[in-house]
Parts: C-alpha cells; structure tokens; sequence
C-alpha cells in the first residue's frame, strides 16, 4: 500500500513525541513491503528526498514566522500536495490543525486520526482555544475512516460521545540490547550518582513543580533536564534555576543509544507528562530499565500501576529524591515489572501488527477505494 503520515515536523525525530512515532510508525510499516512518504517542513535538518526507504517530501513551514497561523498554512500545503498524489492511505498523528481542512482529503483514500490527547491537549489552555480543539476534534471523527488512540479513556468518549468506534493501541518501545556506561563521561556523569527528567521544556509541561522540588530536597545530586532549552519559557528557566549548581540543562539529546543509557544508569527518571504523546517517553523509561517518578494522573497509572512512584507537587517531588533508591529491593522489582511489561505488551512489533490491521477494512477485507466501495453499494 502506498501510505502518507501527516501532522508532524518531519523525520528524522528532531522535535518530540508525535515525530518519533511516525520515524517508528514509517520504518516499520516500511518493513512490511508498504511504500511510506512522510510529510516534513521545509526547515528540517534533513534534507534529503528519502531516509531509510521512506519517501520525504519537504512544505514550506512558517510557523517560526507567523506562530500557530503558519502551522494551519503549513497543513493546508501539505494536503494540497496530498491531493495530487495517489495515496492510499493517509495517517494523520497531530489532527489539531490538519482536521479543519478535512474536506480537502481525497475520497481515493483512507484515512486514519490518531486522537491521543484530548484531556491533556484542552485541560491545558483556556477557554477559547478549548472550543477550537473541541471543534477540530469533531472535525478529526468526521473526516476519518477511523480513529487510533492509545487511552482507553480516550477511546470510550470517542465512542459514548460519537457513537464511533475508536481501535486501542498503546504505543511502545524497544528493549535496549546492552547499556554502555562510557558512553556517561561524555556527560561527567557516573552510574546512579544523578537523577534526570526527559521532557519537553514547554510550560504545559510544568518543570519547574519538578525543579521546585529539587531545590526543596537540597542534597545537591545532580539533576539533568533533557529537552530543547531554546525559546523564551526554557530560557526563563535556565535562569530561575542558574545559581542551583546540581540542576543542569543539558538540551535537546536525539540520540536514542544515549537517551537509553543516561535513563538506564539514573537514579530516578522523573516524568511529567501532560499529553499522551509523552507516554513514548515513558515507555522508553521503561524499556532503560529505570525506576520512574511519574505524574499522578491516570494515563501513567494505567501504563506503570504499582511498579514506579507518582507525585503531585513540588513537595512530593522533594521526598522522592531525598527517600528512593534504584538499588533498594522494591525499586529493583518495579524495574523487573516495568521491563516485562515492554518486553510482552508495549513493544513496536505489536503496534506495527496492529497499525497494519487498521489498514484492512473490517472483517480482513483488504482495503479498497471508497469510490469502489459506492460502486459495490449500488
């Protein structure tokens, strides 16, 4: 099948969640024999037409000119290319300002939303854009042959609100085939002497109720933030937290072997998600074989369960890091856990399994045109 992957900033991963899954998503549906094109911007560090098999075509983006305006525009390009192609399919990852212009898809193809974050993406602005995101929602159901997510609690409104069936696939990760602790002195670092955050530095995400936390424990281990430390909020951090000699910002690590290894010989791997796309992040955690600190909301618990630790604020953040130890028999049993979790459950050959059965109409019927499918109605 001829396969499009749309609403993401590009491939190789430079950005975040929503683009490593579509780097993943294409490579291993690349390696199924389908033919993949990922839609990137036209300022993506890579350039080139193709990577690993699958087909780039680069939009001018001007969102680093005009904000969210050049996001829409950007979209809007990319399905006006779309529509001079032959896809397919077509899998739409970020709907949020793609699925307005639903009505440009081509009827040729099928198409495929992932709605990922509809609590986290509205608990988190106001009023106004909650309205919008309401609406684009509502446009991403209409205009899709079906929808993916990867919560339960996403799927059930999708259903109850919609009376559409939405397909459940948790995404996942890969288990590491060995840990290198050299790879720690390129970092001044030494094995579980340090604790560490992976996150977007975005204030949605809510760094600083960790760093808070850190300043209030005052042991002076080290902490790492991993995450892009450009733009105004990350800058506005790094000078909070400047005269806090163990808090470093190490910036943006796209390096999947060191991510790995700075998670697996950390002390505690503290993850704060507010979007579901994050939930990458905290598979890859335990993937590391980390012991996890997590946010207390309901996607981290139905995912860790009782194998990791949750906080609320910045004072629960404070006594993890004076109390935990990786080395303690409990925590070294919650590593155990979490790692045959994503051995058995939460690994990418399932997700491409069941990604690759979303490309089948119901009951196997390979996938036919929908122009065919109302030759067949009539």
């Amino acid at each position: 099948m001829n396969i499009a992957i749309l609403g993401t900033r590009g491939i190789p991963n430079r950005y975040g969640g929503y683009e490593r899954l579509a780097e993943l998503l294409a490579l291993g549906l690349a390696g199924r024999g389908h033919e993949l094109t990922v839609y990137s911007p036209h300022n993506h560090t890579f350039q080139k037409p193709s990577w690993n098999g699958i087909n780039i075509i680069h939009i001018e983006d001007l969102e680093y000119k005009l904000g969210s305006i050049g996001r829409f525009i950007y979209n809007y390009n990319c399905l006006k290319d779309v529509r001079a192609k032959d896809f397919d399919v077509l899998i739409q990852l970020d709907y949020t300002t793609i699925s307005v212009f639903g009505f440009l898809f081509p009827r040729n193809a099928k198409v495929i939303t992932l709605i990922d974050g509809l609590s986290g993406k509205q608990a988190k602005h106001g009023k106004l854009m909650q309205q919008y995101l309401s609406f684009a929602e509502k446009m991403a159901v209409k205009h899709s042959d079906l929808i993916v997510t990867d919560a339960t609690s996403v799927e059930r409104k999708i259903s109850n609100k919609y009376e559409k069936k939405a397909v459940y696939i948790p995404f996942g990760a890969e288990m590491p085939s060995q840990f290198d602790d050299l790879i720690l002195q390129r970092y001044n670092l030494s094995a579980g002497n340090y604790n560490m955050l992976f996150s977007k530095l975005i204030p949605e995400n809510r760094i600083e109720e960790v760093l808070d936390g850190v300043v209030l424990a005052d042991n002076n281990v080290l902490f790492l933030v991993v995450g892009n430390d450009v733009g105004s909020y990350a800058l506005a951090l790094k000078e909070k937290y400047q005269k806090f000699k163990n808090i470093l910002f190490l910036g943006a690590i796209y390096d999947t072997q060191h991510l790995n290894n700075l998670r697996h010989y950390s002390n505690l791997c503290f993850h704060n998600n507010w979007a579901y796309s994050a939930n990458l992040a905290l598979f890859d955690a335990m993937a590391s074989g980390s012991l996890i600190v997590a946010n207390n909301n309901k996607i981290n618990k139905d995912l860790l369960g009782e194998n990791g630790y949750y906080f609320n604020d910045a004072y629960e953040v404070a006594k993890h890091l004076i109390k935990r130890k990786k080395s303690d028999a409990k925590a070294q049993e919650f590593i155990f856990n979490n790692t045959k979790k994503i051995a058995e459950k939460y690994n990418w050959r399932r997700v491409i399994d069941n990604y690759e059965d979303c490309l089948l109409q119901p009951d196997n019927m390979p996938i036919v045109k929908r122009t065919e499918l109302n030759q067949l109605e009539r």
